[in-house]
């Protein structure tokens, strides 16, 4: 597993050490936070495609927040706040995490620092009592 699964499959600390560190198995609600350290300080960017848009090296997947994996909104609030001090500007989240939760709990976490994330997002399975589809791309 790549060191990208911050809030998908681990929650972790950002810690001191060099790369090549993993944080473990997953860990439940009320264990101890373990260390990933080889974010610490991390600030490799790349440019996203022919954006000219620069995005961290890694992302912070958002999928585990809310309903389907942390529901504590205060950690995972905390765990994205960890993220981005560590150099991490690129946000995964999607409309289904959580059935919206996840999204929610990233928009009240970024609030004041908006400016500084690259914020990705999917949209196209049905959600809501309609259960209508939108085409994610022009003409339909």
């Amino acid at each position: 597993m790549g060191k990208v699964a911050l809030a998908e499959r681990h929650r972790v600390e950002i810690g001191e050490q060099g790369a090549g560190h993993s944080a473990g198995p997953p860990v439940g609600a009320g264990q101890a936070v373990r260390r990933l350290p080889c974010l610490a300080g991390h600030r490799e960017h790349r440019i996203l495609g022919g954006t000219g848009i620069s995005v961290s090296e890694y992302a912070l997947g958002t999928m585990m927040l809310g309903a389907m994996g942390n529901t504590d909104h205060d950690e995972s609030a905390r765990m994205i706040h960890t993220a981005l001090d560590a150099g991490i500007n690129f946000v995964d989240t999607a409309d289904v995490y959580s059935g919206g939760e996840s999204e929610e709990i990233v928009g009240k976490a970024l609030k004041g620092r908006r400016d500084d994330v690259v914020l990705a997002t999917k949209f196209s399975l049905p959600m809501g009592p309609t259960r209508t589809t939108v085409a994610a791309h022009p003409g339909g």
